[in-house]
């Protein structure tokens, strides 16, 4: 799911941003064929709104909770790469120089997302 992210903050259009995340996440839910979501943005991970950043990996981990499913959020044009992960929810940072390989199987039995940077 991509997130629109021109305005980096709740009160210049984040309110439809969490609600259109609120009902991706549902729907992939009750789809039996979607084993992970991963959320795509467009600013490094501390220029989006704290607010909105927290509700976003709040709602990430509990999706990630209540259906076992996988979650992750890919930030683009991050300042430098960077991987975390915080309640089982898988967070990359993809700079802006070089390039940056992300493979996915959301239903393989271990590692389900493979994150490659290449200056």
């Amino acid at each position: 799911m991509a997130l629109d992210t021109a305005v980096p903050t709740l009160a210049g259009g984040g309110l439809s941003r969490m609600r259109a995340l609120r009902e991706a996440l549902a729907a992939a839910a009750r789809e039996p064929a979607t084993g992970a979501l991963a959320v795509v943005r467009t600013y490094a991970p501390g220029t989006v709104d704290a607010k909105e950043s927290a509700l976003t990996d709040r709602l990430l981990a509990e999706f990630r909770r209540t259906t076992g499913k996988r979650a992750a959020v890919l930030t683009l044009a991050a300042p430098e790469f960077a991987a975390t992960r915080s309640e089982g929810v898988l967070s990359v940072a993809a700079p802006r120089t070089g390039r940056t390989l992300v493979g996915v199987d959301a239903f393989a039995p271990g590692d389900w997302l493979a994150v490659r940077h290449l200056s």
